[in-house]
């Protein structure tokens, strides 16, 4: 894991500008479905030695390839945007309410926001004064009658409006408000018409949302193959996310 080129099977970043009427900054995506064997032998260079311990230790059990692909993900993010970034010099801890916090002595004021799916993980890695959450959601036909149960009749007739095939439809709504609830810290733990999505267009292939309660925000959506993924971010940023680049890992 010398460098950003070096990177494993099935797995990509993506750096990308947050444009403001005052200010441009920057954040980066990393995306992973690498598989666990490959995973497995890189262990020792992606994980600071206390995830090390975590991780060798089994306390997640059957997800500790989770645990090790989301590290991948947020580290490849976080180097994107610092060239010096040591993987493991870094450790993605857990705040009280299970949030992702960077702890690093070369990083500052930089943060990320976590998701896992399946043999998939996502990671955005931002500044903390412009706050971001992104969710991943792989389709799956048994939740889909769930989902549906928990959305309102106008956010169904208004996804069903773009072009997301119709078993995408749900799925990408669950991640919307699920990335929403990251980057409010309060998980999906509060009733859930406090998430209302108010409005949902289409810009330049990406799916964007707006929220009844939370005016501050929007979220723009991508469909990936059988990937769902959500990023929530202040509504007045822009973004020049090319997501196009990511289809060839979804194969």
């Amino acid at each position: 894991m010398s460098d950003l080129t070096d990177l494993p099977p099935r797995t990509a970043i993506e750096k990308f500008r947050l444009i403001r009427e005052e200010s441009v900054s920057w954040a980066a995506i990393g995306l992973s479905a690498c598989a666990d064997t490959e995973l497995l032998s890189k262990r020792e260079d992606i994980l600071h030695s206390r995830e090390l311990e975590i991780f060798e230790s089994d306390t997640y059990g059957r997800w500790r390839c989770g645990y090790l692909r989301g590290r991948l993900c947020a580290k490849l993010a976080l180097r994107a945007l610092h060239d010096h970034c040591d993987f493991r010099q870094v450790m993605i801890d857990r705040g009280v309410f299970g949030q992702p916090i960077v702890l690093s002595r070369t990083l500052t004021n930089i943060q990320v926001s976590l998701s896992h799916s399946g043999h998939w993980a996502a990671a955005v890695a931002f500044h903390e004064g412009h706050p971001m959450a992104i969710d991943i959601e792989v389709h799956a036909e048994n939740k889909q009658d769930v989902i549906l149960a928990n959305m309102t009749v106008a956010e169904i007739d208004a996804i069903a409006a773009t072009h997301l095939s119709a078993d995408m439809r749900p799925t990408v709504l669950w991640t919307i408000k699920e990335s929403l609830s990251k980057v409010l810290r309060t998980g999906l733990m509060s009733p859930f018409d406090i998430y209302a999505i108010d409005r949902i267009t289409e810009e330049d292939g990406m799916i964007v949302s707006t929220f009844r309660n939370f005016a501050q925000y929007k979220c723009v959506s991508f469909s990936i193959g059988d990937l769902a993924l959500s990023l929530t971010l202040p509504k007045r940023t822009r973004v020049d996310l090319d997501f196009n680049s990511w289809e060839a890992i979804s194969r």
